[in-house]
């Protein structure tokens, strides 16, 4: 996986940030049974002591989840290393553990531990691997033997210190590589201790970002003990991504930002020439896409949309070779990746499925047959060996911790080897229901109804929709999509959660279309673009709720709802468009009201047509901003933030203003999705309290929230006062 560093920064109007993490919960005497365990190392935990009985969740499970975050298999296929990461609550931290484990029996033992590891690569064509790892000299590159040893590959004594939307600020002298397919040279990411010039001249954001680092960033190649430099980056342009080898190891391509221009460019390096020549330009939110080779040898992609959606091979001769109906993308950078047999007859693919949300692989044949590698849940981080004889992959659900399991490419038989998060495993799980929804504009969002733990056929439940765009899917307590919502907690405290994506853009030609012109110009009117992104969600998500309503499971008058980053946009919007959610939680997010505009303008003139002071452009303002809607809003929000930005400030005061219970709790030296579990358990008990005294009624008797109770109380009275009549 490319590592976070190289990767772009967060985009105001997607609201994502490289990296996806951890998440879980729940009751009180648990807790200390929790704190416990916690307090054991993760290389403990993987010893394999013997599970307790059956439990329920609690918050610490959640802010402790693990996450594998990088998996590969050794060239006989015999045993493979991962990294897991997860939350350490007593140090308040993130760790990293390597761990090797045989593929036969399971086996494993630990081999390394640290505050960061990752990158983890077989090296092509050697015995061994090598990783980023920081060994006490910040993150550097590093030499893993089958013996678990970690010997210096290179050491970059310039380190500068970055962060990421997942992770606080770290030092790193190197922050990517890539091995040539040849194993005799990689590229790498340098990072440097130069300092700019204290003064920055027509800064595009204040308070200043330092996350991308302060110093140059330099992209570089190494083949021995000969080191060239291809090219320099400020740090303000995170870098280079998509970075790939090519001709037999004798070019390089990437892509890489050109900020004058705000637009991002792909650009080749050729051994033994100097210059570097452009190859392709694109707007500033573009999305490069890795393209998949498939067996006819030439490049694979989908077609259509919908369920007329195919998967095709567009041959070198510009034929095209039908798979048949494809019911997933290719291309997202959450799923696996993809391979070619050595003799190119067969490939395996990554996918992302969309009416149950989840992540898989296919196995594409020459003759054109397509199979599914059977499997219930998600298959994530996947990797196969270079003869192509045995493969790997982290097999997972919204309620079965990760496990490793090895198949064969060529016939896809799943085997089981051994549970990645032992201590999880005895949690009772849940009961969740993928289900897909069809607004009355006829678009299909999908996701999951999560029951509660004591559910009660007759009774109606409390319910909290729970939303990031598109990640709700078959992956275990992940914080990528709940944030700091408690989804776990909230089911074995008695709410039904529905855990939903936006409509997919590959359901229409219109809708893409509509995504399209997010970014630059096209033909649409710009309120159809606004109907479609946003407002078309709004009416996914009443359809859920009505579909709960009408089936008798939940109480229509205690809807929350609670979303981060792409999710609050969506939040801030079904708050002032909507009158069927009665409480709500917006998470770090801010993009749509009218300040935004001076930081985010090329994305914002597609949204509203010009600047908010702008006459011409006041009534899509008018139209959407929730920030100008703010007489129309159903019911209190809460903000939790660390960005700080004005749009945030300027919702909570204009909420405030109108007499609408706003709350805004600001988490300082916090990443975008929290880094710091202490932050998290805050933040979701935060959330418990929030919906519990908004949508029941009830207040915790802990005498230390007392002010918080007062505050809230306030807030309530003088709502009620103020909406007498009007539901």
């Amino acid at each position: 996986m490319t590592h976070f560093m190289s990767a772009w920064g967060c985009f105001g109007r997607v609201g994502a940030v490289g990296g996806h993490l951890s998440t879980a919960k729940r009751a009180w005497w648990v807790a200390l049974v929790v704190a416990a365990m916690s307090a054991m190392s993760p290389l403990a935990l993987a010893a394999g002591k013997a599970p307790a009985p059956a439990r329920t969740w609690t918050l610490q499970d959640i802010a402790a989840a693990p996450q594998v975050t990088d998996l590969s298999i050794s060239d006989d296929g015999r045993y493979a290393l991962y990294i897991v990461r997860r939350g350490d609550l007593h140090a308040n931290a993130k760790r990293s553990s390597l761990h090797w484990v045989d593929l036969s029996s399971g086996a494993q033992r630990p081999f390394a531990e640290s505050a960061w590891l990752s990158g983890l690569q077989r090296i092509p064509h050697a015995a061994g691997w090598s990783l980023l790892a920081d060994l006490g000299e910040g993150v550097q590159l590093y030499r893993v033997d089958g013996n678990g040893r970690l010997e210096p590959l290179h050491i970059n004594r310039q380190v500068d210190y970055v962060g990421a939307g997942d992770e606080g600020t770290h030092a790193f002298g190197i922050s990517d590589y890539g091995w040539a397919p040849d194993g005799n040279s990689y590229w790498y990411v340098a990072r440097t201790s130069r300092r700019p010039d204290p003064r920055v001249v027509n800064p595009r954001y204040l308070p200043l970002s330092t996350r991308n680092g302060t110093g140059p960033i330099e992209l570089r190649v190494r083949t021995g003990t000969e080191d060239v430099l291809v090219e320099q980056a400020e740090a303000g342009s995170a870098g280079f991504v998509r970075l790939e080898w090519q001709d037999q190891s004798s070019s390089l391509t990437y892509w890489t930002r050109v900020r004058k221009e705000d637009a991002l460019e792909q650009r080749r390096w050729t051994r033994g020439v100097e210059r570097v020549e452009v190859v392709d330009r694109q707007s500033a939110h573009h999305v490069p896409v890795r393209g998949a080779r498939g067996p006819g040898g030439g490049v694979l992609g989908t077609m259509g949309f919908g369920t007329d959606r195919m998967l095709v091979e567009t041959l070198p001769d510009g034929s095209k070779l039908d798979y048949g109906h494809a019911g997933f993308m290719l291309g997202d950078s959450r799923s696996s990746g993809a391979w070619l047999s050595p003799a190119g007859d067969i490939a395996l693919v990554g996918t992302r499925y969309f009416d149950v949300p989840r992540y898989g692989l296919v196995r594409l044949a020459r003759s054109g047959e397509m199979e599914e590698l059977a499997s219930a849940g998600s298959l994530t981080q996947c990797t196969v060996n270079f003869a192509f004889d045995a493969g790997v992959c982290v097999r997972q659900s919204m309620v079965s911790p990760p496990e490793l399991v090895r198949f064969d490419p060529r016939n896809g038989q799943l085997t089981p080897v051994v549970s990645l998060a032992p201590d999880y495993v005895a949690i009772a799980p849940l009961r969740v229901v993928p289900r897909t929804w069809t607004n009355r504009a006829g678009y299909k969002a999908s996701g999951f109804v999560v029951y509660p733990r004591h559910y009660q056929k007759g009774r109606k439940y409390p319910v909290i929709l729970v939303t990031h765009g598109s990640d709700a899917d078959e992956r275990f307590v992940d914080a990528g999509f709940q944030w700091d919502y408690p989804v776990q907690a909230w089911a074995e405290r008695g709410y039904f959660v529905l855990a939903i994506n936006d409509p997919t853009v590959l359901d229409s030609a219109e809708l893409r279309a509509a995504y399209a012109q997010w970014s630059a110009p096209g033909p649409l009117p710009i309120e159809r673009v606004q109907d479609l992104i946003w407002l078309n969600g709004v009416d996914s998500f009443e359809t859920a709720v009505d579909d709960l309503v009408g089936q008798g499971l939940v109480n229509a008058e205690q809807v929350g709802i609670a979303g981060y980053s792409r999710g609050s946009q969506m939040v801030n919007v079904v708050m002032t468009q909507s009158k069927v959610f009665r409480a709500a939680s917006s998470g770090d997010g801010g993009y749509l009201e009218p300040s935004g505009y001076f930081s985010s303008t090329s994305s914002y003139r597609y949204v509203f047509g010009g600047s908010p002071y702008d006459p011409a452009a006041f009534a899509n303002y008018r139209r959407l901003s929730p920030t100008f809607r703010v007489e129309m809003a159903a019911g209190p929000v809460l903000q939790q933030v660390a960005s700080g930005s004005t749009s945030q400030f300027a919702l909570h005061m204009a909420l405030r203003e109108h007499g609408v219970p706003s709350e805004l709790v600001y988490y300082p030296n916090e990443s975008h999705l929290f880094h710091q579990p202490q932050h998290r358990l805050l933040a979701m008990q935060e959330n418990l309290d929030w919906f519990d005294f908004w949508l029941l009624g009830k207040e915790d008797t802990d005498p230390a929230k007392a002010s918080q109770y007062q505050r809230w109380r306030q807030m309530r009275s003088e709502w009620h006062a103020a909406t007498v009549g009007l539901r």
